[in-house]
């Protein structure tokens, strides 16, 4: 009743921390004394999550993480670990966005027990790579490992520490396609593949420094008006010993996380203009530049040579995971220069909330056969459609690469077929998930639904108004989402 009454009564996205941990000591003296049985307790917590549901804005996101390891290394697995979950599979909305914290300690009867809720069509949990988070806050990012045992998704996948931090989740937002056509465009002689990618990479950071700079204006102007609830901060470590609000540098940990989207349209497209230009020189790149701004009109064969001949990442292909490598560590090499603005407390991501489908929607077409108006590729998965080698392929791919330092964001959106999720493939996808931790993969979020229940939701909304999807790091009804957006989640590989 504390921490809901606390919550509802401010305008913001607060989520609910690790209640497995500060709640369950009382949990267990109230069943001990008799005051509280299970069934009682399990309607409570239902009933507080529904809280949560009812005080999120439409494509928002708040909500929990339970799981994990504490600070001595135990396993955090308890009764209200299960229960958390269990009012994710009672409630069946968008919100609120649970999560699951899984380590090579994590039991497969609490992973058994996840998937088979989500394959009721829940969306919830999310799983979080507990041991690399919390290795990452530490090593990369200075923080105590008792305050990185308590890491939190800050709203959709974005990590900070609960209570002790800001987390100013997508202050910056880049869109990797439109600068890359930006730099071929401007590159007059191609004979490798750094001809472009410095170019490229010039524009990053050059975007990254332009509105970075902003965002820290913003921030000041805030601090100086007083533009805060300050009941919330006497909550958030150190602000009441320094006597500062969050937006004057108050909290113990700020992390700036700007994200990064269309991360496999840029791999797939520079893997098409170094085969079509410089290793097969069907044409200069200028001309491909032409034929990409006219939305590859009277082109198409050359578009589905594209789509369906060159190597596409998320396929467990070196080539294009070798492109996809060296792109993660550019944009981690960028935001450590000596002039980029608050280069100490940056965290990148690929997390794209709705940012992929609305920029796409506005965005021409691009190198990899993405035609004008098509979202751009969500997260760090593939363009969608294109990891065709199935989901152990696709989890190869994700993770060839270190993921560690984007804790900005790295969702993983996994659409699996109902059936797929039912009898021995329950366990075959808790195999999946325990390669996809080890490998170092960061988030995995996963959609149990037919395609052809997708397209009849479209064509027949009246019938499926209850269907829930899982789109960039948060929950919403399939029905109201823009049309972009479903043709987006109906595109994505179906396993």
């Amino acid at each position: 009743q504390s921490v809901h009454f606390f919550l509802s009564t401010l305008f913001g996205l607060y989520p609910l921390g690790r209640p497995d941990r500060y709640l369950f000591e009382l949990y267990k003296k109230d069943i001990e004394s008799g005051e509280l049985t299970c069934e009682l307790a399990q309607e409570l917590i239902d009933n507080f999550c529904l809280g949560i549901s009812d005080r999120v804005f439409s494509r928002a996101a708040c909500g929990f993480i339970v799981g994990g390891c504490d600070e001595d290394g135990n396993l955090v697995e308890n009764e209200l670990t299960y229960m958390f979950l269990t009012a994710l599979k009672h409630l069946k909305l968008p919100d609120p966005n649970g999560a699951l914290a899984v380590n090579e300690m994590t039991s497969d009867t609490i992973l058994e027990y996840a998937a088979e809720i989500l394959a009721e069509g829940t969306t919830h949990p999310a799983f979080f790579n507990d041991r690399l988070i919390t290795d990452s806050l530490v090593k990369n990012y200075g923080c105590t490992h008792a305050d990185a045992v308590n890491y939190i998704h800050s709203t959709c996948a974005e990590i900070s520490v609960a209570g002790k931090s800001k987390g100013h989740t997508t202050p910056v937002t880049v869109t990797l396609p439109e600068l890359l056509l930006e730099a071929a465009c401007e590159c007059e002689n191609y004979n490798k593949t750094e001809d472009i990618t410095d170019i490229f990479l010039a524009k990053i950071k050059e975007k990254l420094i332009t509105r970075l700079k902003l965002y820290f204006m913003r921030i000041m102007e805030a601090g100086r008006y007083g533009n805060d609830a300050m009941r919330a901060y006497a909550f958030v470590d150190d602000c009441i010993a320094r006597g500062k609000s969050v937006y004057e540098g108050g909290e113990r940990y700020s992390f700036i996380e700007p994200i990064f989207i269309g991360f496999a349209n840029v791999v797939d497209s520079l893997i098409a203009i170094d085969t079509l230009v410089g290793k097969e020189h069907r044409f200069t790149l200028p001309k491909f530049c032409e034929i990409v701004n006219n939305n590859f009109e009277g082109n198409e064969e050359l578009r589905q040579y594209i789509i369906n001949k060159l190597p596409h990442y998320g396929n467990d292909n070196e080539r294009a995971d070798e492109v996809a490598k060296r792109l993660a560590d550019s944009i981690s090499k960028l935001l450590k220069s000596p002039d980029m603005p608050g280069r100490s407390f940056l965290i990148p991501g690929t997390f794209s909330y709705v940012f992929h489908a609305n920029t796409g929607a506005a965005l021409g077409a691009t190198f990899d056969g993405r035609l004008a108006g098509q979202s751009l590729s969500d997260g760090c998965g593939a363009v969608q459609g294109r990891d065709t080698h199935g989901p152990t392929a696709m989890i190869k791919s994700l993770t060839f690469f270190d993921q560690s330092e984007f804790l900005g964001g790295m969702v993983v959106n996994v659409k699996f077929a109902k059936n797929s999720l039912e009898g021995d493939g329950i366990k075959k996808f808790v195999s999946l998930l325990r390669a996809f931790i080890a490998r170092g993969g960061i988030e995995m979020q996963v959609n149990a639904v037919d395609r052809a229940t997708l397209i009849d939701a479209k064509e027949n909304p009246e019938l499926h108004s209850d269907l829930t999807v899982r789109i960039g790091g948060y929950s919403d009804y399939f029905v109201r989402l823009s049309e972009t957006l479903q043709n987006e989640i109906i595109d994505r590989t179906e396993y």
